[in-house]
């Protein structure tokens, strides 16, 4: 009996180690990766472009700062611009997949100096901004979709380790939930106070302050209280396999309402780039992707080739 029990339990342990390796350390398609990468990266140049008419205010001596860190308020107008111009840069080199892994490094160095200059306009998304430039930067998101791999400069690899995209799920995931935590824990989210002070506040677009003007009361009541309750569950929809699609679509509805009716920067077009790449399983994702984009194959397959021919006539020279 204690040695068939010995047996089982071992048995149970080394399916259980094997379950977690499977999940977090196998190989997958790296096409819903990649994706992600050239989306996220192009909300990152837009940011920072729509920074570029305010960087004097927002980074240099001109504007209004708490010394919060050691460079805060040290640049002139001129750097400050400078460097705005140089994370859209980064940026973007980034998004299309030129010298990657530098790009990435370089956009979250940038990054993260504006955020500790301007501490007075800190917002959430810049904290998650920071920490997926951290997953990303070695994660094999360069192996695809990335000029990278179509100039030669890397080998093409269709897999690579779902590690990175898992952390990158689970980053999300908790977001979602301790928000929910969070509503749950203030008086004014039930009551549906934030929501009309958010419609009528500095945050609301035109749509949302016309939506103020009638909405009834219980139906702020009711998208206070489903705001907490979406947040909450919608993690395990996003990580079950058959609800996984349902997640999905509650989230790309969510946060497109809340771009409608609100203005809160690049937070839900962070989120519904997210949503749309991370959460399916890449395998099959990547099947679909390759099937909508065979003409890009075709062409970039014809730019490889060019620039094969290209190199030895270079190296002549």
């Amino acid at each position: 009996m204690e040695f068939s029990l010995r047996n089982w339990s071992r048995g149970r342990l080394t399916a259980s180690y094997e379950a977690w390796n499977r999940y977090f350390f196998s190989e997958m398609a790296v096409d819903s990766l990649a994706l992600y990468r050239v989306f996220f990266c192009l909300v990152v140049f837009l940011e920072s472009m729509s920074w570029l008419p305010y960087s004097e205010e927002l980074f240099s001596t001109e504007g209004f700062h708490i010394r919060y860190s050691f460079f805060s308020a040290q640049m002139s107008p001129l750097e400050a611009k400078a460097f705005v111009i140089l994370l859209g840069v980064c940026s973007l080199s980034a998004a299309i997949g030129y010298y990657t892994r530098l790009n990435l490094a370089l956009t979250l160095i940038c990054y993260a100096f504006l955020h500790s200059v301007d501490f007075i306009n800190e917002k959430a998304v810049e904290t998650i901004v920071m920490v997926v430039l951290s997953i990303l930067v070695f994660s094999p998101c360069n192996r695809l979709y990335s000029l990278d791999v179509y100039l030669g400069r890397l080998e093409r690899r269709d897999k690579g380790s779902v590690f990175f995209q898992r952390l990158l799920q689970w980053e999300f995931v908790q977001i979602y939930f301790f928000c929910g935590v969070t509503k749950m824990m203030t008086p004014e989210w039930p009551t549906g106070k934030v929501i009309i002070d958010s419609l009528t506040g500095r945050w609301a677009s035109d749509t949302g302050i016309w939506l103020s003007g009638w909405i009834p009361e219980w139906a702020v009541r009711g998208a206070g209280f489903g705001t907490i309750i979406f947040e909450l569950f919608v993690g395990v929809l996003l990580l079950t396999r058959p609800l996984r699609w349902l997640g999905v679509v509650l989230c790309l509805a969510f946060h497109l309402s809340i771009e409608i009716f609100l203005d809160i920067g690049s937070l839900g077009r962070q989120f519904m780039a997210a949503d749309l790449f991370l959460f399916f399983n890449p395998d099959r994702a990547a099947v679909f992707i390759r099937a909508l984009v065979p003409w890009s194959r075709r062409s970039l397959q014809r730019i490889q080739e060019s620039t094969r021919r290209l190199r030895p006539a270079a190296s002549n020279n």
